[in-house]
């Protein structure tokens, strides 16, 4: 058996990772449905420890391997988890072995290698889009009760909801198309937010473009932003830096404008277009 928490629109990629290790039991704290068994918990306006306790109570219960999301989120409850329950963890892990071993990808996936974890319940961070999701489905659900707000929790005084945007989520989006420094000072309103639009997609950028103000912090792709897998990436003005390119070179299909016919982008870009973004994406856009 192992545990998973829920993680949103994620929650078939920890599954599918997950049940090499046998049966899974989700914790989750919505009203999804899950291919698994779930275990419904509430959280009650708290953040972090609800999770932490419920599933250290479960491994406390039946010591078993536990996966979560690589996220900001997910990896602290990892680490609290590892020292609640005196188990050793692995962040940013791309697979789970059947003998709990887990695969690595680092150095901005130019070395691929195998670790392994102790403890009774190790603990697994898995990064986004790198298993293929499981099929959706029901399992049987039960309920727990956790113990209220002690001294560890966090302190909610307020809560401002983030708007939510006509274009899909960065994370999960079929289609991205990103800007770089290349496109200019207005690339991003003139030619990369109108692409993914006539493409139904998200925006994402380099890291170059948001330091440089280009472009919001919370739409960088790459080894410290988002990491990306979606069927089609379209990347605008990018050179092809390392720091971007681990976060989206699994990527079902690439294709790169660049007028540096010798950017580092074209070497994993399935379709290469050597050229001004300014010429090119106006006349493209009027084929959509």
């Amino acid at each position: 058996m192992t545990y998973v928490l829920a993680a949103g629109s994620h929650t078939l990629e920890l599954i599918a990772a997950a049940q090499v290790l046998g049966d899974v039991t989700v914790v989750s704290f919505d009203e999804e449905q899950y291919p698994a068994n779930i275990v419904r918990c509430s959280a009650e306006g708290r953040v972090v420890m609800p999770a932490v306790d419920a599933l250290s109570m479960l491994a406390a219960q039946n010591p078993q391997p536990i996966v979560l999301l690589a996220d900001s989120v997910g990896n602290e409850i990892a680490g609290r988890l590892a020292a609640r329950l005196a188990s050793g963890v692995l962040t940013n892990v791309v697979g789970i072995n059947a003998d709990r071993t887990a695969q690595l990808s680092i150095f901005g996936d130019t070395i691929s290698g195998t670790a392994a974890v102790g403890g009774t319940s190790p603990i697994y961070t898995i990064r986004p889009g790198s298993v293929t999701p499981v099929h959706p489905g029901s399992g049987a659900v039960t309920t727990m009760e956790l113990p209220a707000a002690g001294v560890m929790d966090a302190q909610v005084t307020g809560f401002t909801p983030a708007v939510e945007g006509e274009r899909p989520e960065l994370a999960t989006a079929k289609v991205v198309v990103s800007g770089g420094r290349g496109v200019g000072e207005s690339g991003f309103a003139e030619y990369v937010e109108p692409l993914a639009d006539a493409l139904g997609g998200a925006v994402g950028a380099t890291r170059d473009a948001v330091d440089d103000g280009q472009y919001p912090a919370q739409y960088q792709v790459g080894q410290t932003g988002v990491t990306v897998s979606p069927d089609l990436y379209i990347a605008l003005g990018i050179s092809g830096a390392i720091q971007h390119t681990s976060g989206m070179q699994t990527s079902k299909k690439i294709i790169a404008v660049n007028n540096d016919e010798d950017a580092p982008i074209f070497k994993i870009a399935d379709l290469g277009v050597v050229g001004d973004v300014e010429d090119i994406i106006p006349e493209l856009l009027k084929k959509f």
